[in-house]
């Protein structure tokens, strides 16, 4: 669902999603302005021999007056192909990934996974392609349930990034894609991003493919994974909501 990337640098390391790349393929989205103001919606058709899918977007303000700030992602796709479409998806997230401060001391992802003690790090093993998370954060996790913690103890360098993956499944109790991001906002203060997941009857029975917690300079984005599994006319319906809530420095 994303346009091929060409890398326009140089520097012997592998792909970065935080870094800038030169499109190879512009992606083409029809864009409205919903009539009170309060988001947009982004929409684009697909279309290749017997495949093709209507992908539609709709980022909105969503929080009650006098409420917490937030911020609603509904995502609605379908396939309009002839064959069954079978595809991953995931939505991350990279709050500081423009004015805000490096990855560093003070961030922080807390989440709710049984049996987070038993991830896979990305760092480890012979096929390593990433820092062990363990290098650049302090690692509470639990083997039943409980809250979890990562919390980042030094800041990143440019080409630096870490990431683990926990498995999650359709019998995972009491686990709806919530989790927590800190961030540092002003001297003194701290913003808590409260992440969940809304996910249709479709959504549900094709299930989680897995939550994975990427760190790099430029984002700390923890992703749940869903599969999606589409017969020709089926879609699927899903919804992110993310509160938004400033916290003194303790």
């Amino acid at each position: 669902m994303h346009a091929r990337r060409t890398k326009t640098r140089v520097d012997g390391f592998t792909y970065n999603f935080t870094w800038t790349y030169k499109l190879a393929e512009v992606p083409r989205w029809d864009v409205t302005r919903l009539e009170d103001g309060s988001g947009v919606v982004f929409e684009q058709r697909i279309k290749h021999k017997r495949w093709g899918y209507n992908l539609r977007r709709k980022i909105y303000s969503c929080g009650k007056p006098d409420k917490r700030p937030t911020l609603c992602v509904d995502l609605t796709l379908t396939n309009t192909g002839e064959a069954q479409l079978r595809t991953p998806y995931t939505s991350g997230n990279a709050f500081n990934l423009a004015a805000g401060p490096a990855t560093g001391p003070r961030f922080a992802v807390s989440f709710n996974v049984k049996g987070s003690a038993y991830h896979y790090d990305h760092g480890k093993g012979a096929r390593a392609f990433s820092l062990p998370m363990s290098e650049i954060a302090n690692m509470k996790l639990h083997e039943g349930l409980g809250t979890s913690k990562i919390t980042l103890t030094r800041a990143l360098a440019e080409h630096e990034h870490a990431s683990i993956n926990l498995n999650v499944t359709n019998t995972t109790p009491a686990w709806d894609g919530r989790y927590m991001v800190t961030l540092p906002a002003a001297k003194g203060w701290n913003l808590n991003v409260r992440h969940s997941l809304w996910r249709d009857a479709t959504a549900r029975q094709s299930g989680f493919y897995g939550f994975n917690i990427r760190v790099a300079r430029r984002a700390v984005a923890p992703r749940p994974f869903l599969l999606f599994d589409l017969m020709p006319g089926q879609k699927v319906d899903v919804s992110h909501r993310y509160e938004f809530e400033w916290k003194p420095v303790m």
